[in-house]
């Protein structure tokens, strides 16, 4: 009776595993056909759930890693093949993981991890041509990188020596310059300064004299352009006195008017224009020897 019992739990047992395996299995299936799809996401859910029923599934573990390389999550990857890689016997398997986690290690610009990882490939499997040519571009790539660096490293110290040694060449140029040049080019400055002052002062000086050559001229031209008014004033300022003298004349003696005749008039007036247009004759011919003029002004 308890043997039965215990065939029959035996039994129940390896029902369970078999429809676990068969999930299993149909879950994987499912995720290689959307991998081969380029649905990697509806991929990555089916491995994980196959992962789920059984999580040592080397096959689900290593097409995830496979999803993730192709999704451009190389540390994703990378993580996942080294975590798979211990739990491999065969040695195919291993060179293929390892196949996969140096290229992971190229796109993530790792080439020396990567050149680790294809050496160890080969020694899985030596005749792998694909790790052995990953494996030379690889060093390729290592050396480049080296090249790079020790390029930019130069670089550097060049830029360093030579700034350094245009500080040093300014501070020599510096310290040689002689002090008296300063001095001299000061000196030259002032008198400088001084040399346009005077030039200044000359030429304020000669404006001057221009500025009273000028207000004389003109005062000779006016009274060139106009003497007669000059002679005018005089002669009216005399006769002005004249007949003031014998206003005051006539208030202090007093006379009786006369009357004159016609042609006596007429006389009077002849002897007053003749006298007029001599004196102006005069006066001009007085004017004249003076100083020659350009033009007259007549005010008659």
């Amino acid at each position: 009776m308890v043997q039965k019992q215990l065939i029959f739990i035996v039994l129940l047992m390896y029902i369970s595993l078999g429809v676990k395996a068969q999930e299993e299995r149909s879950f994987i299936r499912e995720g290689n056909a959307n991998f081969n799809e380029a649905d990697y996401l509806m991929a990555d859910s089916m491995f994980l759930k196959a992962l789920a029923i059984n999580p040592e599934s080397i096959e689900a573990q290593y097409n995830l890693a496979n999803s993730k390389y192709n999704q451009q999550d190389y540390v994703g990857a990378i993580t996942d093949y080294e975590n798979l890689i211990p739990q491999l016997k065969a040695k195919h398997q291993k060179a293929k993981a390892y196949h996969n986690l140096g290229n992971a290690y190229l796109k993530n610009q790792r080439a020396e991890e990567a050149i680790e990882a294809f050496k160890n490939a080969l020694r899985n499997n030596p005749a792998d041509e694909d790790s052995r040519y990953n494996l030379a571009y690889a060093k390729r790539m290592m050396n480049k990188n080296k090249q790079n660096k020790s390029d930019q490293k130069n670089d550097q110290k060049n830029d360093k020596n030579q700034q350094n040694k245009d500080n040093k060449n300014s501070q020599n140029s510096k310290d040689n310059k002689n002090p008296n040049e300063d001095q001299k080019k000061e000196k030259n400055d002032k008198k400088g300064d001084n040399s346009n002052n005077n030039g200044d002062k000359n030429e304020q000086e000669e404006g001057k004299k221009e500025e009273n050559g000028q207000t004389k001229d003109a005062k000779e031209d006016q009274q060139d352009g106009k003497p007669e008014e000059k002679e005018g004033r005089d002669q009216k300022e005399r006769s002005e006195k004249k007949g003031q003298e014998k206003g005051d004349q006539q208030v202090q003696e007093p006379k009786k008017i006369k009357a004159i005749s016609k042609a006596q008039a007429q006389q009077l007036l002849k002897e007053l224009e003749n006298n007029e247009s001599a004196v102006r004759e005069k006066m001009i011919r007085s004017q004249m020897e003076k100083k020659p003029r350009k033009k007259i002004e007549k005010d008659w």
